[in-house]
């Protein structure tokens, strides 16, 4: 399936990119901390009030290996989850699953096990999860070629994909035991949600998504 970058998924895109230029510059050959103040730290956020970064995280990431399976997933899905609903509705979703994880991962740093409060967490995972979600229940149904070569079903493909999110993070990144619980219940959930096929998305999403596959149908003229 082509991929056409909509305009929201584009901005987010170069924010990362350039960032991931940015950081991986002033930290290396100017010894800078950038990633410290940028990525997520729980008990940096409790102690010392750096409230930025449950925002600021899902731009950072810590390896090009990440940086390139976040943003190609991203490229993919998001795309055409912002044509179906629009970019401030898009927008409001990525950020909304992003601000939802750096929470979780915050209070289960902070209260649940305080000893990986020390240890940051980057990455646009938890945004990407949320997106997984949301394309299985719009599209669950689409039938799509995994590798191109194996036709899937799109709740199945997007469960696949889920688990080499999983793995991408918890192998390219330096988190502790809060990381990998919150990641990879994350991925559980998304993969169960996918595979056990949910009665249906909202009646507006399935209105969009309808009205969407309307517009991309050729139209027959019977003369």
């Amino acid at each position: 399936m082509p991929i056409r970058l909509t305009v929201g998924v584009r901005a987010i895109l170069i924010a990362c990119f350039v960032l991931f230029i940015v950081l991986q510059t002033s930290d290396q050959f100017f010894g800078t901390h950038l990633f410290e103040v940028l990525a997520l730290v729980p008990s940096a956020v409790t102690r010392e009030l750096r409230v930025w970064q449950l925002f600021t995280y899902s731009f950072v990431h810590r390896d090009i290996t990440h940086l390139f399976f976040n943003l190609l997933m991203l490229a993919f899905i998001g795309s055409e989850l912002e044509l179906v609903w629009g970019k401030r509705k898009f927008l409001k979703y990525y950020f909304f699953c992003a601000t939802s994880a750096a929470l979780i991962y915050w209070l289960l740093g902070s209260f649940v096990f305080p000893g990986s409060g020390y240890h940051p967490m980057a990455g646009s995972s938890g945004a990407i999860y949320g997106l997984l979600l949301a394309y299985g229940v719009l599209f669950g149904d689409r039938v799509l070629l995994f590798m191109m070569l194996f036709p899937m079903k799109a709740k199945h493909f997007v469960a696949v994909l889920a688990l080499l999110e999983l793995l991408t993070t918890l192998y390219s990144s330096g988190g502790g035991a809060c990381q990998s619980f919150s990641v990879g219940s994350n991925g559980v959930w998304i993969c169960l949600s996918c595979l056990s096929s949910p009665p249906g998305p909202p009646a507006s999403w399935k209105t969009q998504a309808t009205e969407e596959e309307k517009v991309k149908s050729p139209q027959i003229d019977h003369q």
